[in-house]
């Protein structure tokens, strides 16, 4: 008594069939022997977004975070102009263009 999706396969025979009931049977056999899947550790194995922010946490803690973003700012105000002034379409042509990239 075979299924109906086995007739529209080319390999219709009997043979065939028995065959992947068999491969299915030992699979399953096999999968039940097997313990179950923990969780894997974390780390660079594990969870690559939990390991991220454990390491930024441990570099930016939340703490002072303020003063390190008004610093940020102050040092980027207290740069001088570039010697040559872009429109903002330009730099965003800059920014954008792959061919820079591999240059």
């Amino acid at each position: 008594n075979r299924p109906r999706w086995l007739a529209a396969f080319p390999w219709r025979s009997a043979r065939v069939y028995v065959a992947l009931r068999h491969a299915a049977a030992i699979i399953e056999q096999w999968m039940a022997t097997q313990p179950p899947q923990s969780a894997p550790p974390p780390g660079p194995t594990g969870n690559r977004r939990s390991e991220l922010e454990r390491i930024k946490a441990a570099k930016w803690p939340s703490a002072g975070r303020d003063e390190r973003i008004a610093r940020a700012i102050q040092a980027w105000e207290s740069l001088p102009p570039p010697p040559y002034h872009l429109d903002p379409a330009t730099w965003k042509w800059l920014a954008e263009d792959p061919d820079l990239e591999s240059a």
